[in-house]
């Protein structure tokens, strides 16, 4: 699966590996690739935004007729 930015968007999402920059607010690695930390993942720096602030990601065109399964994992700091 393939994920856009959308660069309309009011702040972007970074695509990363091992920890975020801002310590001890994000995951330390992917854990999909048995922990370790060459696997990548994508995080927003929320501190700085503002309420209404939003980065968005888009995916290709989906057929309703399509089997689809979709796997959102997610770390949340604060």
């Amino acid at each position: 699966c393939t994920l856009k930015y959308d660069w309309n968007a009011t702040f972007q999402w970074t695509k990363t590996s091992g920890k975020t920059p801002t310590e001890n607010t994000g995951p330390t690695y992917d854990h999909t690739t048995s922990y370790s930390v060459t696997g990548s993942y994508i995080y927003i720096e929320a501190s700085p935004q503002i309420p209404g602030d939003a980065a968005r990601l888009f995916s290709d065109w989906m057929e309703p007729n399509e089997v689809v399964c979709i796997q959102f994992w997610y770390h949340m700091h604060g």
